[in-house]
């Protein structure tokens, strides 16, 4: 085979930690050299060489050929590829299969415990052996989330613990003389409506998050928020603080379904929520810092130990590496797809901060690198039944939780039925209800209407019989009528021509005849060609300064314009040439005299000379019957005078209502027709 057909591609070597041993020089292999033959070529340079190693380019780790790497990456065989060595990740190994009586829910492992949490509400403490030290019942209900703070000072564990009856439990685990395990409650927590299905504890402060959509934050303090319960038992009495949370917030829509802290800023948590998105809360000011949407819901995440991205787990086999740093562009770095069901849980490796594990319904976990999203590590089989819970503790063990680990025999709908999110959840029954019942209204509703309309049409029908144009269209609009009832216009109708309205001969008054201070434009007169009222001059007005008149007070000087135009048309009357004219009083007296005609009281009533008209229009029989009616009225008294105007008044009245009556008639009878 000749160079063509298996091109080569010059490579060297270097590693990060000193301990290992690379080589220095330049190698010229073949591109179809897989991570097998790397290893084999270290091997042979370096005497005494016998681990094995991981390549990784950038943040790549090679796992087949270089060729694949380079086509991949886009990349070309010109050059000197740079591989760094790492020292390969081995397998985990079973150790210990530790039996419970019911479904194992959480799972949390320190330096000499591994606790567990089951779904018939006990706690089990174990040592790193398998040998259970402590078993206490907190609940009647499951167990569903536990988290764990280490106080090294004191030598002692505290243990939180979330519970499906919308209770937590902190709990201190010490030792007493005789180095026996003990287990006291020293605090419930209370506040949530629903289940707690996640709960993360650091600093002295408890974040957890519900199926009631809110996340609560709580203090360890137990002189804060208390009030104190005793609990009386045979032989001993317990004190138990009851807490309450410091605040509540809420953002998310639907439950949460797991919570974890921002390892690169202490104020901040991270939770995820099945309404398909992710938070990022800012403590110190109870706000939201940051929101990513999604397509899935999710059920659990687990921050990065030294920088603000996290893993999460959906309802799909797909976990996905997001940076919550990120404001545009894609928000999802990597997405690992090997699970074949729901991935239930995710967390990280705290001593190597590029591995961590998932745990899925698939029965399985898996180990995983993020240089590496195309495949993972290794896979980690055993479980019988669905993970449910798993721990990555500092001291190298995966512990996991499974729904295999009962000994009841109970089924995997019992399981199911117990998770807030099932069908066959009590609060999803309810909402259920709850939905059927809104349908059924909004049936017979809808049937209602169709009834309506039934007998509307049928209305049409008989009026289109009879010969109704309207009902002809066989239609009736309950609002506006459908496109094509309506004519529409004509197309390709010729549209009109826009011309100016430019009228040059326009009438004027006789003051702005003929002269040149006024310049005609397109759309008017030019504005500042304005006469002054007080001086009589061009090119200002008499509000303005520049006015000669403008601080003098002249009664003579009008300041109103409209004087100005009276007295315009006052000098035109004189100069102009007198006409004939017919004064208001001829007019009247003609009209009676010669053709009959009075003019109505309405016409005269506006003109200012409404007495003497009155008095010229009236004939001599008028006169004495007006006279007589003067006389009748003076025969009466002040009482009888009050009397008869009460009587014009009622009547004026009645007449009024009678008119407003019969207009509100016809304004009712308009609305009913339209």
């Amino acid at each position: 085979m000749n160079s063509e057909d298996n091109p080569h591609i010059a490579v060297s070597f270097f590693s990060k930690d000193p301990s290992l041993k690379i080589p220095d020089d330049t190698f010229n292999i073949p591109i179809s050299s897989d991570v097998e033959k790397l290893n084999l070529l270290i091997q042979a340079a370096v005497d005494d060489c016998d681990v094995n190693y991981d390549f990784i380019v950038g943040d790549v780790i090679i796992t087949n050929t270089i060729d694949n790497y380079l086509t991949e990456a886009g990349k070309t065989i010109e050059g000197c590829l740079k591989l760094e060595c790492i020292g390969k990740q081995n397998p985990p190994r079973p150790d210990k299969d530790i039996p419970h009586n019911d479904w194992v829910g959480a799972v949390k492992v320190t330096n000499n415990y591994i606790l567990s949490g089951t779904f018939d509400g006990v706690l089990n403490i174990f040592d790193h052996g398998g040998q259970n030290l402590l078993k206490k019942e907190l609940s009647s209900d499951p167990i569903k989330c536990m988290d764990i703070n280490i106080d090294k000072n004191n030598n002692k564990v505290f243990c939180i613990t979330g519970h499906q009856d919308q209770t937590l439990a902190l709990n201190e685990i010490t030792k007493d003389e005789n180095q026996k395990v003990q287990l006291v409650t020293t605090a419930i927590l209370r506040g949530h409506t629903r289940s707690v299905d996640c709960v993360t504890m650091k600093n002295g402060k408890i974040v957890s998050g519900s199926y009631d959509s809110t996340l609560k934050v709580w203090d360890t303090d137990l002189t804060k928020n208390i009030f104190v319960e005793n609990n009386k038992e045979k032989k001993k009495k317990v004190t138990t603080v009851t807490k309450t949370p410091l605040v509540t917030l809420q953002s998310h829509k639907e439950g949460i379904s797991g919570v974890s802290w921002n390892n690169e800023n202490d104020k901040q948590v991270a939770t995820v929520s099945w309404d398909h998105s992710i938070i990022l809360w800012d403590l110190n000011t109870s706000t939201v810092a940051s929101k990513i949407g999604s397509n899935k819901s999710f059920t659990s995440i687990a921050m990065h130990p030294s920088n603000s991205t996290c893993i999460t787990g959906s309802v799909d086999p797909i976990a996905r590496l997001w940076d919550l740093r990120c404001n545009s562009g894609s928000m999802v770095k990597s997405s690992f797809q090997s699970h074949k069901s729901w991935i239930s849980a995710v967390e990280w490796c705290n001593t190597k901060d590029h591995l961590f594990v998932t745990a899925s319904y698939d029965n399985s976990i898996k180990l995983w690198d993020v240089r590496v999203p195309k495949v993972n590590l290794y896979d980690l089989f055993g479980h019988e039944d669905r993970v449910l819970c798993v721990d990555w503790s500092d001291f190298g063990i995966i512990a996991s939780g499974s729904v295999d680990a009962t000994k009841m025999g109970k089924g995997f709908q019992n399981f199911m039925s117990k998770k807030d999110f099932h069908p066959s959840a009590i609060w999803n029954l309810k909402r259920k209800y709850e939905a059927l019942e809104k349908q059924k209204m909004e049936e017979k509703r809808q049937a209602e209407m169709d009834e309506l309309y039934k007998k509307e049409q049928e209305i049409l029908e008989h009026k289109a019989l009879l010969g109704d144009e309207k009902a002809k269209l066989g239609l009736s609009f309950m609002y506006d009528a459908p496109a094509g009832i309506n004519k529409r216009e004509e197309e390709n109708k010729p549209e009109p021509k826009f011309e100016w309205q430019r009228k040059y001969n326009a009438p004027r008054e006789a003051y702005a005849r003929n002269n040149d201070q006024i310049v005609d434009q397109p759309f008017g007169i030019e504005v500042r060609h304005v006469r002054c009222v007080k001086c009589k001059k061009w090119g200002h007005l008499n509000t303005d300064s520049e006015c000669p008149m403008f601080s003098k007070d002249d009664e003579l000087i009008s300041t109103n314009p409209s004087e100005i135009f009276k007295a315009g048309r006052s000098n035109t009357a004189v100069s102009s040439k007198q006409e004939p004219s017919v004064s208001k009083r001829q007019l009247v007296f003609e009209m009676k005299e010669e053709h009959g005609l009075q003019l109505k009281q309405k016409i005269l009533s506006n003109i200012r000379t409404d007495e003497c008209l009155n008095a010229l229009g009236k004939s001599e029989a008028e006169k004495a019957k007006e006279e007589a009616f003067q006389k009748f009225y003076a025969s009466f008294s002040d009482a009888d005078k009050y009397k008869i105007l009460q009587k014009i008044l009622k009547k004026e009245a009645k007449k009024e209502k009678k008119k407003r009556r019969k207009e509100e008639k016809r304004k009712h009878k308009k609305e009913k027709r339209v």
